[in-house]
């Protein structure tokens, strides 16, 4: 769930869509692909006119753009209907644009149903390991890093509750942050649950090493919206610099490296 959770909503639609061939046919699991679906139909409007109108890629419409764009097409999904199903106008926009999005309250309720048997003693650190395996780690030269999500489950604990913990006096110090969430080292945030001696740092002292997407578009000449795409194919984009790992859904690089990236580009 919680890798589902850090995916971009169009990748978590595609995986709806492969659910719902398989299990999804009556009840509750029906009436949220149901909803997804309208959703979807939304998305794809926006989309629409957001080419017809020539935004750059990583731009949707507003509410008055997108209503003139889609007389001039004849869609006749309103703006009103899919503020309706999206409750604001700036989460279909996310979703356009491929970014996360908050969860409906469906959502909600849905996950907190599939994560209300909470694992105890070595399961937790069994789970965060495979989560972390099957995502991809984010790792390089000081170890694997981490978000609050997975300190919660190194933890066995709710994520609001690892918030308050991360504030305690004695908790490791992060690495750095994304989007203003702080990233730990997860070899901190396991020695401290485990109650052992963990390095003592300077709080976000790898800042400095860090570059995001944004970085990532200015030395590569390439919009947001093309690097989120090129960051969901498959294979690496021989446009962009191999991110270091993806903490709380977000890519990010080390300078160092971007650096010897760039230079063995200038020399091919």
């Amino acid at each position: 769930m919680l890798r589902f959770m850090d995916l971009a909503w169009q990748d978590q639609y595609k995986v709806y869509r492969v659910i719902q061939g398989y299990f999804i046919h009556s009840g509750p699991g029906s009436e949220a692909w149901r909803e997804t679906q309208r959703r979807a139909e939304c998305v794809a409007a926006v989309q629409k006119v957001a080419e017809h109108l020539g935004l750059p890629e990583d731009e949707a419409p507003g509410v008055d753009g997108y209503e003139r764009g889609r007389k001039e097409l004849g869609l006749a999904l309103s703006a009103s209907t899919i503020v309706r199903r999206w409750q604001v106008w700036r989460e279909v926009a996310k979703a356009a644009r491929g970014e996360r999005v908050a969860m409906t309250a469906r959502q909600r309720a849905t996950f907190r149903a599939a994560i209300n048997r909470r694992p105890i003693g070595e399961e937790w650190f069994e789970g965060i390991r495979e989560w972390l395996a099957e995502r991809g780690p984010s790792t390089c030269e000081d170890g694997e890093f981490v978000g609050i999500r997975a300190v919660a489950l190194v933890n066995g604990i709710t994520v609001g509750r690892a918030k308050r913990l991360v504030q305690q006096d004695g908790f490791p110090r992060h690495a750095f942050t994304l989007a203003r969430s702080r990233v730990w080292h997860l070899s901190d945030v396991e020695a401290h649950h485990a109650n052992e001696p963990f390095p003592s740092r300077v709080p976000g002292g790898l800042q400095p090493q860090v570059m995001t997407s944004e970085d990532i578009c200015r030395l590569c000449g390439l919009s947001r919206r093309q690097v989120i795409r090129a960051l969901e194919r498959t294979h690496l984009d021989p446009r962009l610099p191999r991110p270091a790992g993806k903490v709380t859904g977000i890519h990010y690089w080390f300078r160092i490296s971007v650096e010897a990236w760039s230079e063995q580009s200038q020399e091919d």
